[in-house]
């Protein structure tokens, strides 16, 4: 089977693989999480529509009822700094309760947050 790096090379062969796909069609794809055992590997791939500019298509409104539900205070594109890594404030997931927060990191990464700590590191708690 293969070794973790090995499947961190697949992710970006793969991300560069569909790069067409994604113009042709309009849309973003991205891998999810990969499971495996000694015979396979099955991977979650997810598909949004993306705007002209290549972005995923983002509802202002959407994001807004949501703030409220999570209880997160701050508003979308909110950032703030830890460490030498910015945090952007780019989605909600109420899928996943805890964490619920999607942040994008100046060095090109996601993450996820509680709305507690969002809100303690932009200071509005």
């Amino acid at each position: 089977m293969l070794t973790k790096t090995q499947f961190g090379n697949f992710r970006n062969q793969f991300a560069k693989a569909v790069t067409s796909l994604e113009k042709d069609f309009g849309i973003k794809i991205e891998l999810g999480s990969i499971s495996y055992n000694a015979d396979s590997f099955h991977v979650k791939m997810n598909c949004t529509k993306t705007g002209d500019n290549g972005e995923k298509v983002f509802n202002i409104e959407k994001f807004n009822h949501l703030k409220k539900i999570c209880g997160f205070l701050g508003n979308y594109g909110d950032e703030y700094t830890q460490g030498n890594i910015t945090y952007k404030v780019v989605d909600i997931d109420l899928r996943k309760p805890k964490n619920c927060i999607q942040l994008k990191g100046s060095n090109g990464a996601n993450y996820k947050a509680s709305a507690n700590a969002v809100n303690f590191f932009l200071k509005l708690s």
